[in-house]
């Protein structure tokens, strides 16, 4: 998975020691945990809504209206 090698490169977390922060963050309402979608064009369907928008994605699947924020060499 995407996330799963985004969290484990530049955190060095797994999924769920991040899954357990999150819960902490929102147990405590120090933060919520971000909102998921299940695939790359309901983000872009957000993203065209005004909201902004992070995904976890292969750049293939980028056209250039996108900013690639981190390339983890996958």
């Amino acid at each position: 998975m995407l996330y799963q090698d985004f969290y484990s490169k530049v955190l060095s977390k797994s999924i769920a020691q991040i899954k357990a922060y999150r819960a902490r963050q929102s147990f405590t309402g120090a933060g919520i945990a971000p909102r998921q979608v299940a695939s790359l064009a309901q983000a872009f369907k957000q993203n065209s809504n005004g909201h902004t928008v992070i995904t976890y994605t292969r750049k293939r699947e980028l056209d250039d209206q996108w900013s690639i924020v981190l390339d983890t060499g996958k």
